[in-house]
């Protein structure tokens, strides 16, 4: 760092000849035992400057740059007026961070002649704020830079950029070639103009690059550009690119023409075809010629799919140094939702149960975070455009089969957030095999509880076995395949499998609420256009269980919460004790009116056998204070129940079979089943009613499992 430093004193890059005085001093002490003439050819003397290794300004590796990091500059000073050659050898110049802003200026090069040549450097975790000029490799770049790549965050206020501030101060000066940067780059201030994700404002010329961070602006007056910011006469952009997703710019701000394309299309070539074809180039000019199509250098790697393209240019880009340029966007699509693709990052959803990303994780927990989401493309909220990310989404489907880590479950903690929401999104993608065997938990499901500021959509759990048992003496055990406890919002969810909620302490006045999906909802909790086909039983080995309950789809609704258009198929059974089974739930309890509206159940009650207080009923088996069902029904035929002492009405399986349609008047038991799902206004159409031999469903076009998978047929039946 120091040998860097120096190059502020020999900016014509001719080594120690004319530098006198105190600076000579200076320079000497960076370069001791110097050779005679640098030990650069006695015929040309000295052109210019290399990299032999990599740099990095956090000496001591702590995570962050200041006062206490040994031989560093914790507040770099931009190299003035470099005007020679600048090899990087695919070296990296890790965490350069600027924090007073200079006027004019402002990147690890100030301002560059037009014979700089700049090359093969990368700035990894750069953090840059300038004012007028502000870029992470230069704030006016006049010469050349080719085969550089940066990633942090750039702020600046006018002429602002993630590679280079400003190309050029007159028409059709400087040039970049073959770069890229994946920097934040925001504007803020007064005056705020030509802001772009790899250059601010071009003068000269930019090939075969791309830009793919986050262009933000602070005003509600500017406009945050693209790939370029503005560009003057004389600009011109060839075969170069933006992310459109992780930018946030889907229109050409910059006048220049580059091309807007989504994540998928950066990623997806694997070569030099499609919108790369013309990319393998000339970046170091070794023949002098200018001449980008003559003695082409393959500068580029392109990974894999889901990958971008990346610089393998130079001796210092080894297979480690090309890994690490390539951190993965865990929110490809933009969404603000870390996306989840293996059980361990969903397993890791435990260590940030409010979904905000690694912000205020520490210790061991963030060691096996970042185990589970390595080479997070930001350090902190691993790709969300938002400061912090709004929770997690699948990806793809998981499977817990064959999982010696997870064979038995731990449910993840409360998912919640102090305010706003947090969201679990399945995108219609399942979740199989999940298993728990044992928990020390009040609360067991996939999730324990679900806060109600939390939102969960669109997941689906397949062969769910939870046979846990609890040796609580005392309070509540509350059992379901999605959740526990829920005061959340748990739309187009199901699962199939089994529930056996076990009390296994002799004497104990511990209450189970058990539930296909969710064991116990309060508060305003919601669950809508959602079903269950899974066995939920009570089993106790207490000789007077009670205030136990059970239902197909949740154990209890209370508060104010609400069942809308969903359905139970599975069966519920207690093997003793005083407890209330339910086809679609055990108890509705609470004097503020929980709701269940538009809803059936199908499955069989069994309540204990000779239990005096033991009561099962078809839809609802027991209801404390006032509950609002409406139009909502099980079938007497397959559940073998003749009441529902808690609510519903009887139907046999002709009657619930038989309509094709939403019903028109007030006789049709279908009558008002077209709800809101998500609570705004306006019908969402959740149902689908087959044919005279088939129940109604939930449609497919809902993320909800396909209509024969609801009816126990094939998966892929529609």
């Amino acid at each position: 760092l120091h040998q860097l430093h120096a190059l502020r004193l020999d900016p014509d890059g001719s080594g120690e000849d004319g530098i006198t005085g105190l600076a000579a001093a200076t320079y000497l002490s960076a370069f001791p035992g110097l050779a005679t003439n640098m030990g650069c050819p006695t015929a040309t003397g000295c052109t210019g400057y290399e990299l032999t290794a990599h740099l990095d300004f956090d000496t001591d590796d702590d995570g962050d740059v200041d006062a206490n990091d040994p031989n560093s500059y914790p507040d770099w000073t931009p190299l003035p007026l470099y005007n020679a050659r600048f090899e990087g050898n695919g070296y990296t110049i890790s965490n350069l961070t600027i924090t007073t802003a200079d006027p004019s200026s402002t990147g690890l090069f100030g301002f560059t002649g037009v014979d700089a040549f700049i090359t093969g450097v990368g700035l990894p975790d750069a953090n840059v704020t300038g004012q007028a000029q502000t870029g992470a490799l230069a704030g006016i770049l006049r010469g050349t830079a080719a085969a550089v790549w940066s990633s942090g965050s750039v702020n600046g206020v006018q002429n602002v950029g993630g590679l280079v501030g400003r190309v050029g101060t007159v028409a059709g000066e400087g040039a970049v070639i073959a770069s890229y940067s994946r920097a934040a780059v925001q504007a803020t201030g007064t005056g705020i103009s030509d802001v772009g994700g790899l250059v601010g404002r071009l003068g000269g010329a930019v090939s075969y690059s791309y830009s793919a961070g986050p262009v933000t602006v602070t005003d509600n007056t500017s406009t945050a550009g693209d790939l370029i910011g503005a560009t003057n006469a004389g600009g011109a952009v060839t075969a170069s690119y933006w992310d459109v997703n992780n930018s946030g710019i889907a229109d050409d701000a910059g006048g220049a023409a580059p091309e807007g394309v989504s994540v998928d299309d950066l990623q997806s070539p694997n070569g030099y075809a499609g919108i790369y074809a013309d990319w393998n180039v000339d970046v170091d000019n070794a023949d002098g010629n200018d001449d980008l199509t003559n003695g082409q250098d393959d500068p580029w790697d392109f990974g894999a799919a889901m990958e971008y393209p990346v610089l393998k240019y130079g001796a210092g880009s080894d297979a480690a140094a090309i890994l690490a340029q390539r951190p993965i966007d865990y929110d490809r699509d933009g969404d603000n939702l870390i996306e989840i693709r293996t059980l361990a990052q969903l397993n890791a959803i435990r260590y940030d149960p409010d979904g905000s990303g690694r912000n205020g994780i520490t210790g061991a927990s963030l060691t096996a975070y970042n185990a589970a989401f390595d080479r997070a493309v930001t350090a902190d909220n691993l790709g969300c455009l938002s400061a912090n990310c709004a929770g997690y989404e699948l990806a793809a489907d998981l499977d817990f089969a064959g999982s010696a880590d997870y064979a038995n479950w731990s449910p993840l903690p409360a998912y919640n957030v102090s305010s706003g929401t947090v969201t679990f999104q399945g995108n219609g993608h399942t979740i199989s095999n999940l298993t728990i065997t044992s928990s020390a938990l009040s609360a067991v499901g996939l999730f324990s509880t679900l806060g109600a500021n939390a939102v969960v959509e669109g997941v689906g759990l397949l062969n769910v076995s939870i046979t846990a048992s609890t040796n609580r003496t005392s309070g509540f055990y509350n059992m379901g395949a999605l959740a526990g406890f829920s005061n959340a919002k748990v739309r187009y969810c199901y699962a199939a499998g089994a529930v056996n909620a076990t009390s296994a302490v002799a004497t104990n006045t511990t209450q189970t609420r058990a539930g296909g999906l969710v064991g116990i909802m309060a508060g305003n909790g919601v669950i809508a256009a959602s079903w269950a086909d899974v066995d939920v039983t009570l089993s106790s080995t207490s000789t007077s269980p009670s205030g136990d309950v059970a239902g197909g789809l949740a154990g209890e609704v209370g508060g104010s919460s609400a069942v809308i258009a969903s359905f139970a198929k599975g069966d519920v059974t207690a093997n003793r004790g005083t407890v209330a089974v339910g086809g679609l739930v055990g108890l509705a309890n609470s004097a503020a009116n929980p709701e269940i509206n538009a809803s059936y159940a199908i499955g069989q009650p069994t309540a204990p056998a000779g239990g005096a207080s033991a009561v099962a009923g078809g839809l609802v088996a027991s209801a404390s204070g006032t509950a609002n069902i409406t139009a909502s029904y099980w079938d007497t035929d397959t559940s073998m129940a003749t009441t529902s002492p808690g609510g519903g009405t009887a139907q046999t399986t002709d009657d619930l079979q038989s309509p094709l349609a939403y019903g028109t008047q007030s006789t049709d038991i279908y009558m008002g089943w077209n709800v809101s799902v998500d609570g705004v206004s306006g019908n969402d159409d959740p149902w689908h009613f087959g044919t005279t031999s088939q129940y109604p469903t939930l449609v497919f076009n809902h993320n909800i499992g396909s209509m024969g998978l609801q009816r126990g047929e094939s998966a892929a039946t529609d």
